[in-house]
């Protein structure tokens, strides 16, 4: 649901809006369910044939993931003892 900062817009351009945001959840919701996936190939990859600079990558996005994890995980716990 869109919020309401876009009340003023025709209702055509509501349902457009809210299509493009749906179809970006559903990118994001496929993306999340083919993750397990593409870290095992990206492991598997760097493990085969990948350089110093892959296994940088990979080991900075990890980090990078698990700190926002952490941040997400904070505010859920913090807007759960707000309620």
């Amino acid at each position: 649901m869109l919020g309401d900062e876009f009340k003023d817009l025709p209702d055509e351009e509501k349902v457009d809006l809210q299509s493009a945001v749906e179809a970006a959840d559903a990118k994001v919701r496929a993306a999340v369910l083919s993750f397990p996936q593409t870290v095992r190939e990206v492991f598997a990859y760097v493990a085969r044939e990948g350089n110093e600079f892959d296994r940088k990558m990979v080991l900075m996005s990890l980090l990078e993931g698990a700190r926002q994890m952490r941040i997400a995980n904070r505010a859920t716990s913090q807007l759960d003892k707000d309620e």
